[in-house]
């Protein structure tokens, strides 16, 4: 295996090569079967990658299903592993699957080093097994969210870091700057390691051997090198697209609607707000180009907004560490237990910096979030895994010396242990399976949309605009996605005008927390026009209800016309 080969060669001392092997093969196998078993209706921000992938292999350029223009927020490496997947399997949504699948296989092998190399091989063991059979991580490789295969990547770096304070080679410099760049391609926060472990690195050999300090510091350049040899053209291209000089795109956008809403503002009104002008003023209903050129920090308005946030953000990061589907508690009290059991010496110290300063950049991130999700945090659970074995390893360990001491011996000492680190580890992704199957009820529940979003595509040719809430039925009736605005009924009928949608959806999928004012209304009763005609109406019990629209544009008089349009 490359990715095993590659983790190794600068190691001493690889382990057994089967115990590893098997178990990739057990998380590959049920990551495939999670992909094949359970997929209902593609997840909202999959639909997103797989569209920007779509259009970059039918040569439209960078361009998304959820806002016009060109797609500036999300960085290219995910959408451009979908595209390159998308000429095997024949379609995009599939290719997004197998990738995820691929990158969470791939994250049992980094985890594995990554504890190899802090603790011992069988601390390493213990972590790669929880990772291969964590229900939630299986459910996440097995949907076209990037998460998975930010984590590998950005953990990958880490590795290479963590060597790099060892050996100080350049091989494990270059690795870590290579890492780095291919997680920042995928999520922008990455951009931050690279500083962060530069900065861990050189304390670490100013305090423990300054002779050695400028060599070290001059070979530790191959990480920035690397590094922005990558990110450059990424760079580069957001700079010629927008004319502003910047490592991404995200941040003014969440900025914007996280203001309208801590201002009183609905999510959605901050998100899809139009005004009876039919201006758009949220930032998911406007191009991303036009949000990024309209941002403006003001530096009171920015100290008041943190001020704001924080509350928030420590009160989810406790939700978030209780939750079940990462495998909490008994997560949480193992890791906590091999974290502190043991003093760290200088070197450990700074390997336990690196990791931590991994959760310090996730949970920073999440001061620009307007909404926040428990996939945000998901990069918790390897880094939790990786102490959390060593805690299970300690317990054990501390068992069966107790039960030596208390009886004088214990026969079958090392049956004991592994039996006890197999209790013990066994508790994590038990406690964690609802959120799997959670993961997979959410898909499911999109499966109507799936349903009539591929009856569209076959009944309707010709282009198709489709107004809608989520994007899952536009994906799958490749069509143009336009949302809802949130308005009251009338403009939102003046606004399909503006925006030439053909077909309208009202659907039960996420409408009772929608609060776009005229949505139940438009359910119970129809929509308000003669121009609207059913085309669809399928109801299935348990799954909700599905009601497609026909819009007439052409049926339009003189005076409803937009200028230009007479």
């Amino acid at each position: 295996m490359f990715a095993t080969g590659l983790f190794a060669r600068a190691g001493a001392g690889f382990p057994d090569f089967w115990p590893l092997t098997v178990i990739v093969l057990v998380a590959l196998a049920v990551r495939l079967l999670a992909v094949f078993s359970f997929t209902g209706a593609i997840d909202p921000e999959g639909s997103e990658y797989a569209r920007i992938a779509e259009n970059l292999t039918a040569g439209h350029g960078y361009v998304g299903i959820a806002t016009p223009g060109t797609q500036l927020i999300f960085p290219p490496l995910f959408p451009f592993m979908i595209a390159a997947g998308s000429q095997v399997t024949g379609q995009a949504e599939l290719a997004g699957r197998l990738v995820s699948v691929l990158m969470g296989t791939l994250l049992v092998v980094v985890v594995f080093f990554i504890a190899l190399n802090l603790y011992d091989r069988a601390t390493a063991y213990v972590a790669a097994s929880l990772i291969a059979i964590h229900p939630y991580l299986i459910g996440f490789s097995s949907t076209v969210y990037g998460e998975i295969t930010y984590m590998t990547l950005a953990l990958a770096g880490v590795y290479w870091s963590v060597r790099a304070l060892r050996e100080f080679a350049r091989s494990a410099f270059f690795l870590a700057g290579l890492f780095f760049g291919l997680a920042y391609l995928t999520r922008p926060e990455a951009a931050l390691y690279p500083l962060l472990a530069l900065i861990v690195t050189w304390t670490h050999v100013f305090l423990t051997d300054r002779g050695a300090f400028r060599r070290v510091v001059w070979r530790s350049l191959w990480q920035p090198a690397v590094f922005l040899v990558l990110a450059a053209p990424y760079i580069l291209w957001l700079h010629g697209q927008t004319g502003q000089w910047r490592l991404e795109g995200k941040t003014p956008q969440n900025y914007a609607a996280s203001l309208e809403v801590m201002r009183g503002a609905e999510v959605e009104e901050a998100e899809f707000g139009v005004d009876s002008d039919l201006t758009e003023r949220g930032v998911r209903i406007t191009s991303n180009l036009s949000v990024l050129q309209a941002a403006d920090f003001d530096a009171r308005d920015l100290v008041n907004y943190l001020r704001g946030k924080a509350k928030h953000v420590v009160k989810y990061h406790l939700d978030v560490m209780k939750f079940t589907a990462f495998g909490s508690p008994p997560l949480l009290f193992f890791a906590m237990y091999g974290l502190f059991r043991r003093p760290w010496r200088r070197e450990l110290a700074a390997k336990q910096i690196l990791l931590l300063s991994v959760l310090g950049v996730s949970s920073a991130a999440l001061f620009f979030a307007y909404f926040l999700t428990d996939r945000f945090l998901l990069i918790f659970v390897p880094i939790l895994v990786v102490w959390a074995a060593r805690g299970i390893v300690e317990l054990a360990r501390w068992a069966v010396s107790t039960l030596r001491l208390l009886r004088g011996g214990v026969s079958r000492s090392a049956r004991i242990e592994l039996g006890l680190v197999l209790i013990l580890a066994m508790l994590i992704p038990i406690i964690a399976v609802p959120g799997m199957f959670h993961l997979q009820r959410q898909s499911r529940l999109g499966l109507p949309l799936r349903t009539a979003g591929e009856w569209l595509k076959a009944h309707a040719p010709g282009p198709r605009t489709v107004m809608d809430g989520p994007t899952l039925l536009a994906f799958h009736a490749a069509a143009t996605f336009v949302p809802f605005p949130y308005s009251d009924s009338d403009v939102a009928i003046r606004y399909l005008d503006k925006r030439q949608v053909n077909f309208l959806v009202l659907s039960d999928y996420g409408r009772e927390t929608s609060p776009r004012p005229y949505l139940q209304a438009w359910m119970d009763q129809g929509v308000p026009s003669a121009r609207a005609r059913l085309i669809y109406d399928v109801h299935q019990e348990g799954a909700g209800r599905v009601r497609i629209y026909e819009w007439d544009l052409a049926g339009r008089s003189e005076k409803e016309k937009p200028d230009g349009h007479r």
